[in-house]
């Protein structure tokens, strides 16, 4: 999740299924579904890390296309456990706090 923190419900669930680090955070999102949203380098390396923890990655981009290095394109797109939703806007976050 991006650090922005103007999505309905975010900061109402930091620590509580939302986090701004995979890599402190990791444990908490194993053998879960997990949602990364953003659209660079950084994002799309925190959602290739979270594969080797969570059972599966959306990765939500808020523009129709990715804008990343090449080398990262293609291992995200090209990863079994990450599912692509491209031009997709995050509008609430919700769950139990």
């Amino acid at each position: 999740m991006g650090r922005t923190g103007t999505i309905p419900g975010e900061q109402e669930l930091l620590g509580h299924g939302v986090s701004y680090c995979a890599i402190c955070d990791r444990a908490f999102f194993r053998n879960k579904e997990v949602a990364v949203v953003g659209n660079n380098d950084e994002t799309i390396e925190e959602a290739l890390f979270l594969t080797k923890f969570a059972s599966k990655v959306v990765f939500v981009c808020p523009t129709p296309e990715l804008k990343a290095s090449p080398h990262l394109l293609q291992k995200i797109l090209a990863h079994p456990a990450v599912e692509m939703r491209l031009a997709t806007h995050v509008s609430r976050i919700e769950g139990l706090s």
